[in-house]
């Protein structure tokens, strides 16, 4: 395998754990897998809330509506 395809696989494998940011903050800690992730992140407090935890988070009590 040529290091072109290998970078190039390395990025879309990289891009699958990313998510959009959701413009809320977090008001206390939590923890969950985001971005296709199947480990979980610890969030703190005043972290950015990615769009796919935000319903987890609101319900929770850990972001404000």
């Amino acid at each position: 395998m040529s290091n072109t395809k290998k970078e190039t696989e390395k990025k879309a494998e990289d891009s699958r754990f990313k998510s959009e940011k959701s413009g809320k903050k977090f008001e206390k800690a939590f923890k969950g897998a985001t971005g296709g992730n199947p480990y979980p992140t610890d969030f703190a407090k005043g972290d950015d809330c990615p769009k796919d935890l935000l319903d987890a988070a609101i319900s929770v009590g850990a972001v404000k509506k």
